[in-house]
């Protein structure tokens, strides 16, 4: 969960003042994922976080302004582990006996992968 609190007086300053800032990550130092293949490298990864601020007067001791800027940008890779037909079942073999398998499924098991041994 996050919040934003916005708070407000009554004075300003009379002098421009700003800061900037930049937050980067990356997979660099990142552990390989639970679900990530043991045998590939781990999924890139890139966040950037950045931002500024900036405030002072319009007009001398009356009238002051204050903007700010925050942006995003992250690029992630995905660990997928697909789940495909074992080579016994795409012929009807399960682990509980045969089955039959319909002359309508067929060009369906057609469209998985055959599996990696």
């Amino acid at each position: 969960m996050g919040g934003v609190i916005n708070a407000v007086t009554r004075s300003g300053t009379n002098t421009l003042h700003g800061s900037l800032y930049h937050y980067l990550r990356n997979s660099t130092l990142d552990a390989k994922n639970y679900f990530d293949p043991p045998d590939e490298p781990i999924p890139p990864f890139k966040r950037n976080q950045f931002g500024a601020s900036l405030g002072g007067p319009i007009r001398k001791d009356h009238i002051f302004f204050f903007s700010n800027y925050e942006g995003l940008r992250a690029r992630t890779g995905l660990s997928l582990t697909p789940v495909v037909p074992s080579l016994n079942a795409r012929q009807g073999n399960l682990r509980d006996g045969p089955v039959k398998i319909a002359e309508t499924v067929k060009p369906y098991l057609a469209w998985y992968p055959i599996p990696r041994p």
